[in-house]
């Protein structure tokens, strides 16, 4: 069972989510008090998407070993995609207790604290987090979130520049440096930051798609729907990405294939006809 709780570790780093989840349910079968494999499997369940049950794996984990950081750490973090910041905070607390200066367990927690609208609170966990780590991207990253949160773009920025500095190659960074020069009106700054995410990350369609969006704000609709295009060759079946290509052909006065994207955003995703 240790044997498949690791190789389940592995196929999860190789993105591999369907023999990680699978080697995850088999250790567990085999050995129901493997806290390990409980947790590998509540994590494989959180990058499915799966959170809720991934909670149920995380609490297992958590009951038969209840000093175990990483997985009262993954308990936070499907908390945190339910949209349950304050059970977030309280798991990743747990966590911290037992390892105090882990940075990606207080970033978790600022993220959480920023969700539930705890603006100062999540500042001051991410400031004093950079007193003692002040060359860690992600603690800039969240302290740039935060500030953009906060409407301070300036301190935003600033905080965003740090962590691409850092992290250069970084694209959701990268990204989230160009939505806040977007908010602050600097249009080619964050045309630019969008297309160096494309760059570092190529099989990413997220840079093309918010590239795409802020171009059809800015009236660009036949660049937008390049951008659009590329997005859905890297993901085909992601309804959004039809959708938003057909508001960019609409706003061309191309409105067959308008309907086109629309009919086929509504065939993969029913649910985008509402």
């Amino acid at each position: 069972d240790d044997a498949l709780a690791v190789r389940a570790s592995v196929k999860a780093v190789r993105e591999d989510l369907a023999g990680a989840q699978a080697d995850a349910e088999e250790a567990t079968r085999v050995n129901p008090k493997n806290a390990i494999a409980w947790n590998n499997l509540g994590h494989v369940l959180i990058a499915n998407g799966e959170y809720r049950e991934a909670l149920r794996a995380l609490e297992r984990s958590i009951a038969l070993s209840k000093r175990y950081p990483i997985a009262l750490q993954n308990r936070g973090q499907a908390h945190y995609y339910l949209d349950e910041y304050e059970d977030a905070v309280k798991s990743f607390d747990a966590s911290l207790k037992l390892v105090p200066s882990d940075p990606m367990t207080i970033c978790w927690k600022a993220a959480s604290l920023r969700e539930n609208e705890d603006l100062d609170e999540s500042l001051q966990v991410l400031d004093a987090a950079l007193r003692r780590f002040p060359e860690h991207a992600e603690l800039n990253n969240e302290l740039g979130l935060t500030h953009q949160r906060n409407e301070d773009l300036g301190k935003a920025l600033v905080a965003f520049d740090r962590a691409v500095k850092l992290s250069p190659t970084d694209s959701q960074i990268l990204m989230n440096r160009a939505a806040a020069h977007a908010e602050n009106g600097a249009i080619p700054a964050a045309l630019a930051d969008y297309a160096t995410a494309a760059r570092v990350d190529p099989k990413n369609y997220a840079p093309w798609n918010d590239r795409g969006l802020l171009l059809s704000e800015q009236g660009e609709h036949a660049k937008a729907v390049d951008d659009f295009t590329m997005a859905i060759k890297l993901s085909p079946g992601d309804s959004i990405l039809h959708n938003n290509r057909g508001h960019s052909y609409y706003g061309q006065g191309k409105y067959q294939e308008a309907i086109d994207d629309y009919s086929e955003a509504i065939r993969v995703a029913p649910d985008v006809a509402q």
